[in-house]
């Protein structure tokens, strides 16, 4: 939806326009300009000193000048036909931006083609997937319209400035020469895996002189995709200290905020969202995004903080040592437990005995997710698996620094 002013007429049969040549531009204050528009056929000094200007000529083209107020989304156009006021008169709606078009052919091309991209990407990117992810490739022509976006970080940021304002997408991030956008699906909910884990890197020595250059990484990456990274945001001088991390984006973010920040190195994040990914061997997304959200809501054991505790959690043997149960209050738990079990114990009631298994197994029930959560190890800690030393595998930083 788009909102802009217009001039109709009254059942006209069809639309009538003369073609006009702007002569000059007449700036005001906005004060002026809104008792000129208001006053069009009183005698103006400026139209007197440009009367001269105005008529029709031998093509059939109006001569006029252009008002414009200091403020004013729109402007009016006068032929005075040599009179003192405004004898034609026209609006000509969002006037700032058919002027600059107007001044500047070339920034006008250049909108048109950027306005054709993100068109193209908002129309086909990840149409047809089930999970709206969408890749297009910055290195086609047909799809760039002879923009070189690998060469210009400006042109990059604009293109994702612009597509914020689309609603169709919900998320993009850059890897390598790739652009990945989700589409908006209209779905209440989004998995870990179907939400992109990214982090924003900058070149720490261009912050550090005020200019802010970087790009978004996603998550699992490796050794290549953040070496390209690194060479299109500047980094020629191999270190980690040439970087640093801005920002950080991830599901469940009010429950993984605690234990992730801007800190945090690339090769254990890298580790982390792979680890979260090897999951879907075992469960479905939408059930590793609930049963993640249960165990970080409940407290039920201790799994300590940071990255490193987030590694073990998602381990495949800790993970499994929790149970998520699709069940909102005890006597849901007592009804899912007899099913299980094929049989109620004589005397209680279904909510009774939900209770009193929820009491034995130290449970709890979590009302935003309509679930359970329990924890079927020993112990009050789950076990630790991650010893600090990140496997080669997962390892990205050093090998992209070398090249």
């Amino acid at each position: 939806m788009f909102e802009t002013n217009a001039h109709f007429q009254y059942k006209e049969s069809k639309l009538r326009a003369d073609k006009c040549v702007i002569e000059k531009v007449i700036k005001m204050t906005g004060a002026e300009f809104d008792i000129f528009s208001n006053s069009l056929l009183r005698d103006q000094d400026f139209i007197k000193a440009n009367n001269d200007i105005g008529g029709v000529d031998e093509h059939k083209k109006r001569h006029c000048i252009l008002v414009v107020g200091e403020g004013k989304p729109d402007g009016i156009l006068v032929d005075s036909s040599g009179y003192n006021y405004a004898r034609y008169s026209a609006l000509i709606p969002n006037v700032e931006s058919f002027l600059t078009t107007q001044r500047y052919p070339t920034l006008a091309e250049l909108n048109k083609k950027m306005t054709m991209v993100v068109d193209y990407i908002v129309e086909f990117g990840g149409v047809g997937n089930p999970d709206g992810r969408g890749i297009i490739d910055l290195q086609d022509g047909e799809v760039t319209f002879g923009i070189d976006f690998m060469a210009n970080a400006t042109l990059r940021s604009t293109v994702l400035a612009m597509l914020s304002e689309r609603s169709e997408i919900h998320d993009w991030v850059f890897e390598g020469n790739q652009l990945i956008v989700w589409r908006d699906l209209g779905l209440d909910k989004t998995t870990p895996l179907d939400e992109p884990f990214q982090v924003f890197i900058i070149n720490r020595e261009k912050f550090d002189k005020g200019e802010e250059v970087g790009e978004w990484l996603i998550f699992p990456t490796n050794a290549e995709t953040l070496h390209g990274l690194f060479e299109r945001i500047g980094i020629d001088k191999p270190s980690e200290g040439a970087f640093t991390i801005a920002t950080v984006r991830m599901p469940l973010e009010e429950h993984l905020n605690d234990h992730i920040s801007k800190y945090d190195s690339l090769d254990e994040l890298n580790m982390l969202v792979s680890c979260l990914y090897d999951l879907e061997d075992e469960f479905e997304n939408q059930y590793i995004l609930e049963k993640l959200q249960a165990i970080l809501s409940s407290d039920i054991v201790d799994i300590g903080t940071g990255v490193s505790a987030l590694i073990n959690l998602v381990d495949t043997n800790n993970f499994k040592a929790f149970d998520f149960i699709y069940a909102y209050n005890e006597d849901e738990l007592g009804r899912w437990y007899s099913d299980e079990e094929g049989e109620l114990p004589d005397g209680i009631s279904f909510a009774e005995y939900g209770k009193q298994r929820a009491r034995e197994e130290g449970g709890k029930f979590i009302p935003e997710l309509d679930g359970y959560i329990k924890y079927l190890g020993e112990g009050k800690a789950i076990t630790p698996i991650y010893n600090g030393i990140v496997p080669d595998k997962y390892k990205v930083v050093s090998t992209a620094l070398r090249g």
